[in-house]
């Protein structure tokens, strides 16, 4: 019986050719789109969540004095020490300055690399990653470095390279420890980690600001409550008798994709209103395939009735219909997946985001299939008991419904 199913259900799709391609071919794109751009969404609101104790890790930022519209993260290093010794709401806070580093080997081979500039008060907060070989000089000699072993390789083909002398900006330095490589996905990436005499000494300055920030609270500590504080702080310097008034802070794991990154490349909301677009495309093929196929219904009484009359159920008719929409559905997604496939390298290069794409289309694909089937049942019904009602109303409002989402995006687009 399914064989028979499947065999009027693929005739009818022939039959009915143009239709059927261009809504398999609709929802297919609007499937790629969404798909991608929720990956991408996913990927920017999960920056640093592997960090222990994340959801309490927040930064420090002041707006900017020149720019209403704008922010600095930059601050004093001696911000990270008064929160660890007078705020006892803190549980850790570190202060870390990081820049585009030019190392340079002996032999000539060169790399620019991100270079973490902290202490240990960095890595007792984060525990970025872990030692493979060497020591923990490189957090207190300024003439010592510590490379991940990507940064190894890349300028030594080679993880065994301890006691190698190499430039950073110039400066010699001693790699004395080979660490594990660290997550990309994360504000705090780094390739090499060192320290200078210069870090040393801005340590007691607070007219200095080229360091961020960060503090871990401790558990049941109410943000709004601790940066009210922080406002109201008097540190008995003359110099500065409020060093605090100006920061507020902001979750670690909302900074990547807020406007407070000055690094951001592009606007979370335009990824949010993509993926608004793309689900829009979704439901616009949707409703004209489902408007399509109701029309088609209703041109098979015949059909429907002689069915009927051999024997047929509501759930026999339930079945045949539902197998002529689950094709359609079926090779959308398909050709979808294909989409995907041949989109994704492409993707990942121009975006530079990882991540499973093809377990949460499967997800968004099994969501498109309940819906659609939810919305074709009251018509099988309906057609199986023969009442009576406005044959075109669903069509009717499915342009109209249809109509409000291209002016809605269209809208959209010009803002």
């Amino acid at each position: 019986m399914i064989q028979h199913y499947c065999k009027i259900a693929f005739r009818n799709i022939l039959k009915y050719k143009i239709q059927s391609i261009i809504s398999i071919i609709g929802l297919a794109v609007g499937f790629t789109c969404f798909a991608l751009s929720n990956l991408w969404i996913h990927y920017e609101i999960t920056y640093d969540k592997f960090y222990e104790g994340v959801e309490r890790t927040h930064l420090l930022y002041q707006e900017a004095t020149f720019s209403e519209s704008t922010f600095s993260t930059y601050s004093s290093y001696m911000l990270a020490t008064t929160l660890r010794q007078e705020f006892p709401e803190v549980e850790a806070a570190c202060a870390v300055y990081q820049r585009e580093t030019g190392l340079k080997t002996k032999e000539g081979k060169t790399a620019k690399v991100n270079c973490m500039y902290a202490d240990s008060t960095f890595l007792e907060m984060f525990q970025p990653t872990s030692i493979l070989s060497g020591s923990m000089e490189f957090l207190y000699s300024n003439n010592k470095i510590a490379l991940t072993e990507e940064t190894a390789m890349s300028l030594f083909g080679s993880t065994e390279v301890l006691g190698q002398e190499i430039e950073a900006n110039d400066a010699p330095k001693t790699v004395c420890a080979i660490l594990k490589n660290v997550e990309k996905h994360s504000n705090l990436y780094f390739a090499a980690w060192t320290m200078s005499s210069q870090f040393q000494k801005e340590k007691s300055e607070w007219g200095v600001h080229r360091f961020q920030t960060y503090v871990r609270l401790r558990k049941g500590v109410d943000a709004t409550s601790f940066q009210e504080k922080m406002k109201n702080y008097e540190s008995g310097n003359q110099w500065y008798p409020k060093p605090l008034e100006k920061y507020k802070i902001i979750p670690l794991t909302q900074y990547h994709y807020s406007a407070i990154n000055e690094k951001l490349t592009l606007k979370f909301n335009y990824l949010v209103l993509f993926s608004i677009a793309s689900g829009m495309i979704i439901l616009c093929a949707l409703f004209n395939y489902l408007s399509l196929f109701i029309t088609r219904m209703h041109t098979r009484n015949r059909e429907i009735e002689l069915r009927k009359v051999c024997g047929s159920s509501i759930r026999n008719l339930f079945i045949l219909f539902g197998t002529e929409y689950l094709f359609v559905l079926l090779l959308s997604g398909l050709l979808g997946m294909t989409f995907i496939e041949l989109s994704l390298p492409k993707f990942r290069e121009l975006s530079e985001i990882n991540g499973n794409i093809y377990g949460e289309s499967f997800l968004y694909f099994i969501g498109i299939l309940f819906i659609s089937y939810i919305l074709l049942i009251p018509f099988i019904v309906r057609r199986y008991y023969r009442q009576s009602g406005n044959l075109f109303l669903f069509r009717k409002c499915s342009i109209v419904f249809q109509l409000i989402i291209c002016i809605l995006s269209l809208v959209g687009t010009l803002n």
